[in-house]
């Protein structure tokens, strides 16, 4: 008699939740780790902005250079004008 009134009743919330929380456990960890991910590829701290922070870094090595190459030419300059 129990278990028919058990099966014609309409599940509550509580039992909807207890009965679906592997589910709903599963689903969080789950959005929580695909946000993680996401902002480990778009984020302030991000693979993209590393990638961008060394082509700077090498835009910024070779300005360097050039600046040092212009003005040990420059300097080569001074020296010629002022042993003369």
């Amino acid at each position: 008699m129990i278990k028919k009134e058990l099966l014609t009743k309409k599940p509550t919330l509580f039992d909807m939740i207890r009965l679906y929380k592997p589910y709903i456990l599963a689903m969080i960890v789950l959005i929580l780790f695909l946000w993680h991910i996401f902002d480990l590829l778009i984020g302030n701290k991000s693979l993209l902005v590393l990638l961008e922070l060394r082509e700077q870094e090498k835009e910024l090595q070779e300005s360097i250079k050039f600046y040092q190459r212009q003005n040990a030419v420059l300097q080569k300059e001074i020296f010629e004008l002022v042993g003369e």
